[in-house]
């Protein structure tokens, strides 16, 4: 944590960027930018007012500071497989069988929309409360449940950026080896293709953004060409 004293209020600031904080940033970019008080009131999680009044010598260096120590350091994308946060243990989904018909419903509708306005979303749909973990430190998740993914996310605001950042790169992976998998086990081009397009088709539109149908279908017939064609459109 990195303390700054503001009068006579020591104010605790995370090294890094949470998810809220990083989806309003990037939300109105061009008004941080501008406005130096606007960002520091975001990084210290307090209300404007309380700045306005301050030293402008005062609120620059911390601003700076702020700036240089938060902004400026290489967000980490190391996969947090589990994570305890607010007194909860959570873990990351790493088998997509076990995601239930509402997860998948949940994670396609999430995506399909801008998806750093629903980055808290799908983290929750992604994560989901540890229920037990065994002596190989193999765990076992809670059964997912729409209801709860709306509580989860509003809390998952807290959480650092670079959680998303190792999610997201995980299960792109994931889908690689995927598809990968898929190509192996078939020998001729068209049955391989044919799986493969019905395998991308259930994969949630942030991961067909970064794995593009044509980048992993092998040779593509005329049809296969047709129906690439008709799905980038």
């Amino acid at each position: 944590m990195i303390e700054i004293q503001i009068d006579n209020e020591i104010i605790e600031v995370k090294p890094e960027l949470t998810i809220g904080q990083y989806q309003k940033f990037y939300k109105n970019t061009e008004l941080y930018k501008k406005d130096p008080t606007q960002f520091l009131a975001l990084l210290l999680n307090v209300p404007l007012y309380k700045l306005r009044d301050l030293p402008y010598k005062q609120v620059k260096f911390v601003h700076d500071y702020l700036t240089q120590q938060i902004l400026n350091q290489k967000p980490k994308d190391e996969t947090q497989f589990m994570f305890t946060y607010d007194g909860v243990t959570y873990g990351l989904e790493s088998d997509w069988s076990k995601l239930t018909w509402g997860g998948w419903v949940d994670l396609e509708v999430y995506s399909s929309k801008d998806i750093d306005d629903h980055i808290h979303q799908i983290m929750s749909i992604l994560y989901r409360p540890v229920e037990s973990v065994d002596k190989n430190n193999k765990y076992k998740l809670t059964p997912y449940k729409s209801q709860e993914v709306d509580e989860r996310a509003e809390l998952f605001k807290g959480l650092p950026f670079s959680y998303w950042l190792g999610a997201s790169s995980f299960f792109l992976l994931i889908a690689q080896v995927y598809t990968n998998n898929m190509r192996s086990s078939l020998s001729m081009t068209q049955k391989i293709n044919k799986t493969v397009m019905m395998g991308w088709k259930i994969l949630p539109k942030w991961i067909k953004r970064r794995l593009p149908l044509d980048s992993i279908l092998l040779s593509p017939t005329n049809s296969q060409r047709r129906t690439l064609q008709s799905l980038n459109k």
